[in-house]
């Protein structure tokens, strides 16, 4: 199923910058920052307002794009610096990797300092709901906790034509034989591995593509934060990782994980948005 969702991290703001407010971020005062993703179109992840600006580090090359990061490690609030395609906000820039390091309520903030030979820019956020270029690109980054195993795309897809042969009774019990059925994997990717993708070659909410030794390959959709899932922070503490695992008549399924530095936990809760009129 070819199915264009556009979404940016969020989370919850801090009316006051943390004590590890980003290093990049030099004003006096320094505007509300809102958390990591793209969030709000055209579903709605976590129910907040879409925010004015993001501040990204912009560049076609991944080398780079893990360079910078690897500099902002531990320099950002929980969550930043986050990763996507400006493809998939439809950014006002050149496209590229973006490793977006705040999100803004207002654009009266200021980009920061050059890091890896990139100087970081306040994006303009495109209005259209979808991605508009001709062949829109994401980016998969494996997410927090354990190595992943990923297969070659001829096993994920001799899986899935061995499932539509067994005539599963549900969606369910057909996941659960492709995931069963996989073989051997063709490689393992690490936490924070980041692989720039097409949208072609997305399996939207069962499978994230990856690259194996240059050649692609999938890793299960939620060993990713590919493009729909929002950090929040808990009023007790800690925090809650929302993501989009599914859509059904046009309405989002979204799954609930406590989360923290070593990912996920089990899930709390499954949203089944359902039909809507």
């Amino acid at each position: 199923m070819d199915m264009r969702f556009a979404f940016v991290f969020l989370a919850a703001c801090w009316s006051h910058p943390p004590a590890d407010a980003p290093v990049v971020e030099h004003q006096t005062q320094t505007p509300s920052i809102l958390a990591a993703g793209v969030y709000w179109v055209p579903y709605s992840t976590y129910d907040a307002d879409a925010p004015k600006a993001l501040v990204a580090y912009v560049t076609p090359s991944e080398a780079t794009a893990k360079k910078i990061v690897k500099a902002l490690d531990d320099k950002l609030p929980f969550g930043f610096p986050y990763v996507i395609y400006t493809d998939e906000i439809n950014a006002e820039t050149p496209r590229g990797i973006a490793v977006v390091t705040a999100a803004y309520a207002t654009t009266d903030v200021m980009p920061g300092v050059r890091i890896a030979g990139v100087t970081p820019r306040v994006l303009a956020l495109g209005t259209d709901p979808y991605p508009t270029a001709e062949n829109p690109r994401h980016v998969t980054v494996i997410d927090r906790g354990a190595p992943v195993r990923a297969w070659s795309k001829r096993a994920v897809e001799s899986a899935e034509q061995d499932a539509d042969a067994a005539e599963l009774p549900t969606e369910d019990a057909r996941k659960r034989f492709v995931h069963e059925h996989l073989g051997v994997p063709a490689c393992t990717v690490k936490p924070g591995d980041l692989f720039v993708v097409e949208e072609s070659e997305l399996k939207y909410y069962e499978f994230a593509p990856v690259r194996c030794n240059g050649q692609l390959a999938y890793v299960p959709w939620t060993s990713s934060l590919l493009g729909h899932a929002v950090i929040v922070p808990e009023p007790r503490g800690g925090w809650r990782l929302y993501q989009v695992v599914g859509a059904e008549c046009d309405s989002p399924i979204i799954e609930s994980w406590a989360y923290g530095p070593n990912g996920r936990k089990p899930a709390l809760e499954t949203d089944e948005a359902g039909c809507r009129g």
